[in-house]
């Protein structure tokens, strides 16, 4: 016996609390609607809510980015969701898109898009966080640029 989660209604957007309720189906796995599209699951962002620090040092902020992207791998595979699955229109072919994964400047804007901090704290952040990596030569997700690491992420 298999459980759906059905969305019902929004009560706060900005908060992103939602309401929903379950439904029994028979005989396969059902997923909700939008789950292969989402980033932050409620989860997450309860995780968020927990431990954001806005004295994070920077590579306190990196570790709490890859605890979070690995809870968000985890939920992925746990769910069997698949990436979503997107149209070529230059070559016409239909393929899933790759999988994405959690930024630190990700991180950063989820704070604020959920009110953990101010949109004023998270842009200022994000502007430091932006020169700290130009200045460091470092990606997105915290690493070094020009240093190849094996990344085998959960399909």
């Amino acid at each position: 016996m298999f459980y759906m989660v059905r969305f019902v209604g929004m009560l706060n957007w900005k908060r992103g609390y939602f309401q929903i309720e379950a439904v029994k189906k028979e005989g396969g796995i059902q997923m909700a609607s939008g789950d292969p599209q989402r980033q932050w699951f409620p989860e997450m962002i309860e995780a968020l809510r927990e431990q954001w620090n806005p004295e994070f040092t920077w590579n306190e902020l990196v570790h709490f980015t890859e605890q979070l992207d690995t809870t968000l791998q985890g939920i992925r595979k746990e769910r069997n969701l698949l990436p979503p699955i997107f149209y070529c229109p230059a070559c016409g072919k239909h393929e899933r898109s790759k999988v994405q994964r959690i930024s630190v400047n990700a991180t950063i804007l989820a704070a604020s898009r959920f009110e953990i901090c101010s949109v004023i704290e998270a842009k200022e952040l994000s502007k430091r966080w932006a020169k700290h990596r130009k200045t460091q030569n470092i990606d997105r997700y915290g690493r070094q640029v020009g240093i190849t690491q094996d990344v085998v992420l959960p399909i």
